[in-house]
């Protein structure tokens, strides 16, 4: 089976805002500096529904099933979009922040291998409301809602693994304690190592096999620690987008991956290993071949 990517839609917030009209803290505006951001993709007005039906109705083929993956609580079990009017069947999943779309992309593949479903329609979805809530952790969060098609006898953008690994420090999130988050933060560029290698092992591949990484966009930081950690030159870590996004949950790695392969950066044949880590915890790798 090539178990591939046969189509991708997106949308950003339709709003570039430079990160220092979010808030006023000197401080944090130099943080996000300091992590490579300087605008962000909002629409504070559009609701998440209306963006959903946007993007499935921008797709050629019909799915068979739609997974729906993201941060958002009260999308859970929400019945209000025009899927369900064509008798589509919906996974809402959510959970692992910044890693959800990858166990998504798992899940896909095993339902298309099992043979329950051939056409699965993959969404991210995440967005804001509200500029003070896009900032954490020194970064912010654009709203981006992202399809990706995953079918059978796919040509480009195949599918060679994905790995999702969990090990939880800081469990609640921006309320954990001081020493929770600092306990995490000292070990999250080795998790993210770890995912990568695990990933490249149960596929048969190995650093030398791979010729870029796309990141996570939250910060850059990170990516100097696992360059170091891992010993793969960092110029292979594709990060530059972060000015323009900025932090898009596990979206933006997968928005990314298509961007850098519309700008001929990524080329066919080469193998891309896109990794998200979650803050707490969590930590998903898809390797996919443009």
């Amino acid at each position: 089976m090539n178990i591939g990517i046969t189509e991708m839609h997106s949308i950003l917030g339709k709003n570039s805002v430079d990160v220092k009209s979010l808030t006023n803290n000197v401080e944090y505006q130099q943080t996000m500096k300091k992590n490579g951001l300087q605008s962000v993709c909002t629409d504070n007005e559009c609701l998440i529904h209306s963006l959903i039906d946007n993007i499935i109705s921008q797709f050629v083929s019909k799915p068979d099933l739609i997974i729906l993956a993201h941060s958002l609580p009260y999308l859970l079990g929400s019945t209000n979009w025009n899927t369900y009017k064509r008798n589509i069947p919906v996974i809402n999943m959510s959970g692992i922040p910044c890693c959800i779309l990858h166990q998504a992309i798992d899940s896909a593949v095993k339902y298309i291998e099992s043979g329950h479903y051939q056409h699965v329609l993959v969404i991210g979805a995440d967005k804001c409301y509200i500029d003070y809530e896009r900032l954490f952790f020194g970064t912010a969060m654009s709203d981006c809602v992202i399809g990706l098609m995953v079918e059978n006898n796919a040509k480009r953008n195949i599918i060679r693994g994905t790995k999702v690994n969990t090990f939880i420090i800081a469990s609640n999130g921006v309320y954990s304690s001081p020493e929770s988050t600092a306990k995490f933060r000292a070990g999250n560029p080795t998790f993210v190592r770890n995912v990568l290698l695990d990933c490249l092992k149960e596929q048969n591949y190995s650093l030398n096999d791979l010729d870029y990484i796309v990141c996570h966009t939250s910060n850059r930081g990170i990516w100097d620690q696992v360059s170091q950690l891992s010993r793969y030159p960092r110029e292979k870590f594709l990060d530059s987008n972060i000015i323009k996004t900025g932090h898009m949950n596990s979206n933006d790695s997968f928005y990314h991956y298509f961007d850098f392969v519309d700008r001929g950066i990524l080329k066919e044949g080469q193998l891309a290993a896109l990794i998200n880590p979650g803050f707490g915890g969590s930590q998903g790798c898809t390797l996919l071949m443009p």
